[in-house]
């Protein structure tokens, strides 16, 4: 198949396609608008499930899945949840925060961030709270001890939260100061074998190495584009570093790809940082997801914008991507997941339509 040419080349940024990516098309319903999905092997039997958090009724879902690309019906995690109903669950993130190999679930509801753990069959009890309210979650694991960490972003933005939770001790409790933080995500970037962590500051993004060795800690900025929103982090260029793609609402080239030089420092793929991927038509980008869409061992990107579309970026190897598919559903799209959802090898795309009843659209790439 041809790829559509939909984009213009801004600074050797983008190219043309000319081996698209097809999808065959699955759909859940939530019964709930949905804000977010995750993707992770929650009963561990081998098949990739879903968790998602939905708008109304403070509700986190778990949705497993067949392995063919088909999910069960949704199950409430947390049905106790009912009085709430007034609030909404804008985000949920995975990580093993226990490190029990089962993986556990944490979700911003209203002022809380509440912390759920698997009780080693797939389902959920909340154990832990925390009075904050987040515009963003995350998780890794900063000390190498094969526990993660959560990762906060208050709705002020004025910092990125670092936590233990669920009891482990001794505890990890790191604040990281920054202007207007919308996001962040974490990698070692320096590949020193410490975690680093990237958050979204007004119109740049800040990279701490090390952030848990108070000594060697230290914090970098990288000027980007005005409100960086989301991030992506792949190896664009196949050298073994990971690089940065990310989002910024406010630009007209909506996507930005910052190349690792292999000692952590960042630089924008063009001639200046403001130099993004010039897509037509596509303003005010949303989430951004990264993964193998077409088999060849190449991450690829997947963008929402809130012109009612998602666009493939095809990654060519080295750094560059080419505009491969556009997607126009009849409402918006919001978040993105991106796995492998039936085992062929290639990765498929998880997110959410705005149109009612609420569902989730499942693309299985072929």
């Amino acid at each position: 198949m041809r790829a559509e040419i939909l984009a213009t080349a801004a600074l050797g940024l983008l190219a043309c396609s000319s081996d698209g990516v097809e999808f065959s098309t699955e759909s859940v319903a939530v019964g709930a608008f949905p804000t977010k999905v995750v993707v992770r092997d929650f009963n561990r039997d081998g098949v990739p499930d879903l968790a998602v958090s939905t708008g109304t009724g403070a509700r986190l879902y778990l949705i497993m899945g067949h392995g063919d690309g088909t999910f069960e019906a949704p199950v409430p995690v947390v049905p106790a949840w009912d009085d709430q109903s007034n609030r909404s669950c804008e985000t949920t993130v995975s990580g093993d925060f226990d490190g029990d190999g089962w993986p556990d679930l944490a979700a911003a509801c209203g002022s809380e961030v509440i912390v759920l753990r698997n009780l080693g069959d797939g389902s959920f009890e909340p154990v832990e709270d925390m009075a904050v309210w987040a515009r963003d979650l995350g998780a890794a694991d900063f000390n190498g001890d094969q526990r993660d960490e959560l990762i906060i972003v208050p709705e002020n933005g004025d910092s990125a939260m670092i936590r233990s939770v669920l009891g482990v001790v001794p505890r990890i409790a790191v604040d990281l100061p920054t202007y207007g933080a919308t996001t962040a995500a974490a990698a070692d970037f320096d590949q020193d074998g410490s975690m680093d962590i990237v958050v979204s500051s007004g119109d740049s993004f800040n990279v701490t190495y090390s952030v848990i060795d108070a000594e060697k800690r230290h914090t970098r900025g990288f000027a980007c584009a005005p409100e960086p929103n989301q991030f992506a982090i792949g190896d664009f260029n196949r050298d073994g570093a990971p690089d940065i793609a990310l989002t910024s609402f406010f630009s007209i080239e909506p996507v930005y790809v910052f190349i690792n030089d292999g000692s952590g420092s960042l630089v924008a793929h063009g001639t200046s940082p403001s130099s993004g991927l010039t897509i037509l038509g596509e303003p005010h980008p949303g989430d951004i997801g990264m993964g193998d869409l077409n088999g060849d061992g190449t991450p690829d990107l997947v963008f929402s914008s809130d012109e009612s579309r998602l666009r493939l970026l095809t990654g060519l190897g080295d750094g560059t991507f080419a505009v491969d598919r556009v997607f126009a559903p009849d409402v918006g799209w919001i978040h993105i997941a991106v796995a492998d959802l039936n085992g062929d090898g290639q990765d498929d795309i998880v997110t959410q339509s705005g149109s009612l009843p609420a569902t989730l659209t499942i693309l299985l790439s072929r």
